[in-house]
C-alpha cells in the first residue's frame, strides 16, 4: 500500500474550503469554548422580535461553527492515520 505522501495531490482531500490553517480552526473553536454558554443569555427574555431574531441568529452562528468544526476534525482524523498532531 502506498504511503500519503506517495499519492498524487489530485486523489487527496482538499480539507482548505474548511479550514485553511490551523489558526481558523483554532479560532472558530474558541469562539465556540468561549461564546456557547451565551445562550443563556436569552432565557426567559424572548418575548419580543428582536430578541428572537438575535437568539436565533447566535445560535445560528454557534451551530454553523460546531458542525464546521466537527466535520473537518472528523475527515482531519480519517486523512492520514499514521500522523498524529497530538502530543
Amino acid at each position: 500500500m502506498k504511503e500519503r505522501k506517495d499519492i498524487e495531490e489530485k486523489y487527496k482531500w482538499d480539507l482548505s474550503s474548511y479550514y485553511f490553517s490551523e489558526k481558523e480552526f483554532e479560532n472558530d473553536y474558541n469562539y465556540v469554548l468561549n461564546n456557547y454558554e451565551k445562550i443563556k443569555l436569552f432565557e426567559n427574555k424572548l418575548n419580543n422580535e428582536k430578541d428572537i431574531f438575535d437568539c436565533l441568529d447566535f445560535e445560528k452562528t454557534i451551530s454553523k461553527k460546531l458542525s464546521k468544526l466537527y466535520v473537518y476534525s472528523s475527515l482531519i482524523t480519517k486523512e492520514d492515520a499514521t500522523v498524529s498532531t497530538i502530543d
